[in-house]
């Protein structure tokens, strides 16, 4: 892996960083979360924007970014939206997905995005879309994280190698496999 940073963080290959997930379910108890968080003092954030009870919406998305933005505003911060089958707590369109992550991304507010892998790999017109979205955000020097998620079991390690190389064709700064759930 390429060494990438990201304010006073660095990625490499064997580094380590602490990272705080936010799952809160309003907006409302995203202020208290990030009151809650102000104690740990994380290297990174992650703002898992699909635990988003209430409406899943461009102004919910903004209005969140904002507030971890205020809160935390050197701390680089990863927004992640997931479908259900990668994760998530939606059932939306692909069009829903990719409108709702360009809309974070056009805030500025964030320092990476982290994409399922199969949300670029997928029929339709799909993967141009991204390709664009990818690009403005490497442009404002916005990181891309690709992962993979595999809820049946480890797959195998040829495989595993073969979806890395995917992920940095697809134009990923950081690959993500490790997250490999089984259950």
């Amino acid at each position: 892996m390429k060494s990438r940073s990201c304010g006073n963080i660095v990625f490499e290959d064997g580094s380590f960083h602490i990272c705080a997930t936010l799952t809160s379910g309003t907006i409302q108890h995203l202020k208290k979360d990030l009151q809650v968080l102000a104690i740990t003092e994380p290297a990174v954030i992650e703002w898992r924007a699909d635990y988003l009870k209430e409406n899943l919406t461009e102004e919910n998305i903004k209005a969140g970014l904002k507030l971890i933005r205020n809160s935390y505003s050197s701390t680089p911060l990863i927004f992640t939206l997931r479908k259900e089958s990668e994760g998530g707590a939606w059932s939306l369109s692909e069009e829903d997905f990719y409108r709702l992550r360009l809309c974070a991304a056009e805030t500025g507010l964030l320092d990476l995005m982290d994409i399922e892998l199969s949300s670029l790999l997928t029929e339709h017109e799909k993967l141009f879309l991204y390709e664009s979205l990818i690009r403005s955000m490497k442009a404002s020097g916005k990181l891309l994280i690709l992962s993979f998620h595999d809820f049946t079991g480890a797959p195998a390690e040829n495989t595993l190698i073969g979806t890395v190389l995917k992920m940095m064709k697809e134009g990923a700064d950081i690959e993500d496999t490790v997250d490999t759930i089984v259950k």
